[in-house]
């Protein structure tokens, strides 16, 4: 799964240009939704469909993901808080979800968009 990881955090590098963040929110948004799609839940494990939309959306919430647990000194500097158990899946099906109650939002810039569904899903109290 590692190659899996790599692919999308390459991917999400490739993409990262200031242009794509202004406007791309609703591409992410359809990715997560090819990933969610195809996620299959088995003895613990994950398995989905592996393409560039699938492997991106899993790289790119894979990214956040890290920020939340490997903050510096634990402290929590993103405007939400999961439980460090929170599995990648649950990021990805926050936003897809987020996306559904709020399309307005993916006019956004990706990173507002993303903050803003994990905010929801998992405020901090």
């Amino acid at each position: 799964m590692h190659a899996f990881h790599l692919l999308g955090l390459v991917a999400a590098m490739l993409a990262a240009s200031p242009s794509w963040a202004q406007d791309q929110s609703s591409k992410l948004h359809e990715s997560c939704e090819k990933l969610e799609a195809s996620l299959v839940m088995k003895d613990g494990s994950v398995d989905f469909a592996k393409d560039f939309d699938t492997v991106f959306c899993w790289g790119f919430m894979s990214g956040v993901q890290s920020m939340v647990r490997y903050a510096p000194g634990g402290v929590r500097a993103l405007p939400f808080c999961p439980p460090d158990s929170t599995p990648l899946s649950q990021y990805v099906k926050a936003y897809t979800a987020y996306g559904r109650r709020v399309p307005q939002d993916l006019k956004l810039p990706t990173t507002v968009s993303v903050l803003k569904a994990l905010s929801q899903a998992f405020p901090c109290r």
